[in-house]
């Protein structure tokens, strides 16, 4: 019985190694870390590892064949799995919706700490292009208090913040509004906007990286100089905030100091710019007087 195990666990190596090779041969430079996080969902076991006593059905080596064809032509691994981690909590992802990035961690984090000081009562909350909702479901979750609405244009994106709000165990509010055009009536004050808008220029949305062109295009393309989201949110959303309210945009690499400039001729002075992980100018803030 041991000498079975041992020659299973043998052949499930030779297979995790295989897929591997060709997972690097098609490019991949984060080829281990993707077949364990395919394993790892097709094991149910988040920490999973090459083990001896490893037991896959045939249908389970031939889903992860599966996952790895569709990895090698492009497809994101994150669409793939249907689901990311997002602050600690899991989010479904899927064609049709961005995916949440470590960069967007930063923004929620801004926003979190802001909320945090606020009072109780003073915690209402957009998430305006809201994607996969992970902004403002998690304020909800992390913050007590905290009224989330997300909002977003588009019917797939709306679903999935349904989803994922019932699946981290929280309320928010759902509103279907075009950041583009002026809000909805009646949608009431805020006391912060959280953005990841549409960034991406017109001449760089040519030379996307094969993954990213799976994202829908609506949730990337920013217009000629990539800032029309900006340029509206600013001029017709940011009224909705209360004196004292935030706005908090993610930005395009290289956007950032027009992005700034646009917050102070819209009223809020001395804007903060926070670099990401990399030393990149990403996270453009400011408050209501």
């Amino acid at each position: 019985m041991a000498e079975n195990n041992f020659s299973r666990g043998i052949e499930m190596q030779n297979f995790f190694l295989r897929l591997k090779n060709r997972l690097e041969e098609a490019g991949s430079i984060t080829a281990s870390f993707e077949l364990r996080q395919i394993f790892a969902q097709l094991s149910g076991d988040p920490f999973y590892e090459i083990r001896l006593e490893n037991e896959f059905s045939e249908e389970q080596l031939r889903a992860a064949e599966d996952m790895v064809d569709r990895r090698i032509a492009g497809e994101p691994l994150q669409y793939i799995l249907g689901e990311w981690e997002f602050m600690g909590l899991p989010f479904f992802v899927g064609k049709g919706v961005l995916i949440p990035r470590p960069e967007t961690e930063l923004l929620c984090e801004k926003g979190l700490d802001f909320l945090e000081k606020r009072p109780a009562g003073s915690r209402r909350t957009l998430d305006l292009c809201c994607g996969t909702g992970c902004l403002g479901i998690c304020a909800a979750k992390y913050i007590p208090g905290t009224v989330a609405v997300c909002a977003d244009k588009f019917d797939v994106p709306l679903e999935y913040t349904g989803r994922n709000a019932e699946r981290n165990g929280v309320k928010v509010e759902i509103l279907r509004a075009d950041a583009l055009l002026a809000p909805p009536e009646g949608i009431g004050k805020f006391d912060l906007i959280m953005t990841n808008p549409p960034y991406v220029t017109d001449r760089d949305m040519d030379t996307l990286q094969k993954e990213v062109r799976y994202e829908p295009e609506e949730a990337l393309r920013g217009g000629e100089d990539g800032l029309d989201f900006y340029r509206s949110i600013l001029a017709k959303w940011s009224g909705l905030l209360v004196p004292g309210g935030a706005l908090m945009a993610e930005v395009g690499a290289g956007e950032a100091g027009a992005v700034a400039e646009l917050f102070s001729e819209n009223g809020f002075s001395a804007p903060e710019v926070t670099e990401d992980y990399c030393g990149i100018p990403r996270i453009v803030s400011g408050v209501k007087e």
